[in-house]
């Protein structure tokens, strides 16, 4: 009776055993409590990784630049997918031989798609290993202006994918309206986008490199014909109040999203191909 460690001892085993009887049944329960209220960390989620910028490719001008060209290449892929995905199109349809018009009428339904995410997950990490590769490169390199293309083609496409999360906002809304019009004018930014990412491709695939820049120039020359006759179609739907002052706004502000999003595809061709 006087032995008091013992029943403090007795009473802890006692409180144990209880607790466990008690809790077992409600672990599932507890799980999806705690888990709700900690969210788990996304394995999926893995930074790319470069896979060329070798510290050895350092030592000379001419490696360093192939290693260069060979990542900005990798960011260039990865870069086009999620345009794509941005566009709501399947990244495999858009560098087909299907026809562009058809392929934008079978992918006309929305489809949510983070672009900041895919960002971060499949680019952010390899542009900042470029950069940090080429201001390890000396600052009187005899390659200079070569590095200066891939600079520019890489800041290119950065701004390229800001301009699709920008685009995709209203774009999700409308290429479903049941206002044809300005569903036709979205899809229609969607096509000419899709266009000359297939375009570009082709022109990739030359090895001739003054045939390709004779081949971009003439892109660049579509392109500005494109955007004249966007805003003939823009005050003709206006004037026949086909589409409202909102969709108006709208539409307007998206193609000053769309039209730096083919001309920066253009111009990271260009100075990928000059550098």
């Amino acid at each position: 009776a006087d032995d008091y460690t013992l029943k403090l001892a007795i009473f802890h085993t006692i409180f144990n055993i209880a607790g466990v009887i008690i809790m077992v049944p409600l672990v599932n329960n507890l799980v999806a409590l705690v888990s709700s209220m900690i969210p788990s960390r996304d394995e999926t989620v893995a930074l790319t990784t470069p896979k060329h910028l070798h510290q050895s490719a350092l030592e000379f001008d001419d490696t360093a630049i192939e290693a260069l060209r060979k990542e900005t290449s990798r960011i260039y892929g990865k870069a086009t997918g999620i345009i794509a995905k941005g566009l709501s199109l399947d990244e495999a349809d858009v560098f087909s031989n299907r026809k562009v018009k058809q392929l934008i009428k079978e992918h006309d339904k929305p489809l949510e798609f983070d672009v900041d995410a895919a960002y971060v997950r499949d680019i952010k990490s390899l542009y900042g290993a470029i950069l940090d590769f080429i201001h390890q490169m000396p600052g009187d390199s005899s390659v200079s202006k070569q590095l200066n293309g891939i600079h520019l083609a890489n800041q290119g496409l950065i701004s390229t994918l800001k301009d699709v999360k920008h685009l995709q906002k209203n774009m999700l809304k409308y290429i479903a309206s049941d206002n044809s019009h300005i569903a036709d004018e979205y899809n229609l930014l969607r096509r000419r986008i899709a266009k000359v990412l297939r375009r570009l491709e082709k022109i990739k695939g030359k090895e001739d490199s003054d045939t390709s820049i004779l081949a971009l120039d003439a892109l660049k020359l579509t392109f500005e014909e494109n955007v004249g006759r966007l805003h003939e179609r823009m005050d003709d739907l206006i004037r026949n109040g086909h589409i409202s002052a909102e969709m108006t706004i709208s539409l307007m502000k998206d193609s000053n999203y769309a039209n730096p999003i083919i001309q920066n595809l253009i111009e990271v061709n260009s100075n990928y191909l000059k550098s």
